[in-house]
């Protein structure tokens, strides 16, 4: 396993002997990361601070890149410090099975999560006993996490995270409230009454309103397992960590800083929304590695062939026809180099009727936003349409008015891709999978969500 490792610069000396044996009990049966690795912790800054970045944000990028890179993470915490603090929240929103170690104090007495596991030691004995616990503990964790790759899918995922919110929506007073608690009942009623209040406000630019709350609504760690089934089939043709891998119609590239923490060290993200960028250069400032820049799917012309492109979060349902879809693919296969890899995803006609994307509204709430969705499916002409209204709070705390803007989907059978992609010319179907990456036979199988991955011969 990878495990990183960090504790304060201040107080080391005291426990520095604690420090030794924490570090050589990990490196036992385990690759070591961290910034007690003088060696390796400079030629990482140095290659750092040559693409740009000073040596604290170096140092941070390199943190960064540790914790999202691990399977574990140990922290040892004596010396409270305000930047362990950071490296441990980071440790959770990355979603890494973590320890903290102190001496006199148990850290899982004050903070709680799932993930957290927190130590009291006092002898060099109870520390090494209380490390290769844990070791044991996220091995055998990452054994069974990689059996259930199903839990590791975007839909699984996204689904657990907006459960959350979808219950936080119920428990808003005043109206919000009212019509998620409703809602249950009487959707259609609901959903009727939410037109007749706010349908009449102007449609704003498409992602100009949901990306201010898209990575909050959406978080990274959803993409997680993508990454990871990217990274593998990557490996698989040998295309290496350092050729160039493109996001296409990236959102926040939440996908590229996960594709960072599977080591790919050159990669550019575009799209089209000029927010959407926004909120992703924003979130990728310390992520050097990738590169952003404004480009429409159909429209896309790279400086440099890819090795891969990756299309995925199923915005190829915006492909309204197959014309549509072909010319999209036409052009990404364009902006590959010769037997580069194409691997886009796609909600197929039976995933846009499990969970709220069948139900006529759903509501979703933080402390910082409440947005209703309302879904409105044309089975004729096999067409998804969403209005979606979002308010958030202002700097004073109040709410600001309900903002609008609309989307519309296809809703594709597999047989219809097919057809699609059989009229692509100097290509290959090297492979289609499920939303949980096992691989399927398109003939006798329709996924909620199917996963293409075409070479360019």
């Amino acid at each position: 396993m990878n495990i990183f490792f960090t504790t304060p610069y201040a107080g080391k000396k005291r426990y520095q002997q604690f420090i030794d044996i924490i570090v050589s009990t990990i490196e036992k049966n385990n690759r070591l990361i961290t910034p007690e690795d003088t060696s390796r912790y400079l030629n990482s800054l140095n290659k750092l601070q040559k693409q740009g970045l000073n040596k604290n944000q170096a140092h941070y990028a390199f943190i960064r890149q540790g914790i999202a890179s691990a399977d574990a993470v140990i922290i040892e915490a004596t010396e409270e410090d305000i930047r362990v603090g950071h490296e441990l929240t980071l440790a959770l929103l990355f979603h890494k099975p973590t320890l903290v170690l102190a001496q006199g104090k148990n850290f899982s007495s004050y903070i709680t999560h799932d993930l957290l596991q927190g130590a009291s030691y006092s002898t060099p004995e109870e520390v090494q006993e209380i490390v290769l616990d844990f070791l044991k503990t996220s091995q055998s964790g990452r054994a069974e996490a990689s059996m259930q790759t199903l839990d590791t899918s975007a839909d699984s995922l996204h689904s657990i995270a907006l459960a959350k919110l979808r219950q936080l929506a119920k428990q808003e007073p005043g109206q919000f409230g009212e019509w998620s608690r409703e809602m249950e009942k009487n959707p259609k009623k609901v959903a009727a009454e939410i037109n007749t209040k706010l349908g009449g406000l102007e449609k704003q630019a498409a992602w100009s309103v949901f990306a201010p709350i898209y990575n909050e609504d959406s978080p990274d760690y959803i993409q997680a397992g993508v990454a990871k089934f990217v990274s593998e089939i990557l490996d698989n043709y040998k295309i290496a960590k350092n050729d160039l891998v493109v996001e296409a119609a990236c959102g926040t590239a939440a996908l590229s800083r996960q594709l960072v923490s599977q080591g790919f060290t050159k990669i550019k993200a575009f799209d089209s929304s000029r927010s959407m960028l926004s909120e992703a250069f924003r979130l990728s400032a310390n992520y050097p590695n990738i590169e952003l820049f404004e480009a429409d799917v159909q429209f896309v012309q790279l400086k440099e062939p890819a090795a891969a492109i990756v299309w995925t979060d199923y915005s190829s349902n915006f492909a309204l026809n197959p014309i549509q879809l072909q010319k999209m693919l036409t052009k990404l296969l364009k902006n590959l180099s010769k037997k580069g890899l194409l691997i886009f995803d796609i909600r197929t006609y039976q995933g846009w009727q499990i969970d709220f994307y069948s139900q006529p509204i759903t509501t979703f709430a933080t402390e910082r936003f409440q947005r209703i969705w309302l879904n409105e499916q044309d089975y004729s002409k096999k067409l998804i349409k969403f209005d979606v209204y979002i308010r958030t709070r202002d700097v004073d705390g109040a709410w600001v008015e309900w903002r609008r803007e609309s989307f519309t989907e296809r809703m594709w059978h597999l047989s219809e891709v097919l057809s699609v992609i059989e009229r692509l010319p100097g290509i290959s179907v090297e492979g289609i999978y499920r939303d949980d990456f096992r691989k399927i036979d398109a003939k006798v199988e329709e996924p909620n969500l199917a996963y293409f991955v075409l070479k360019k011969n």
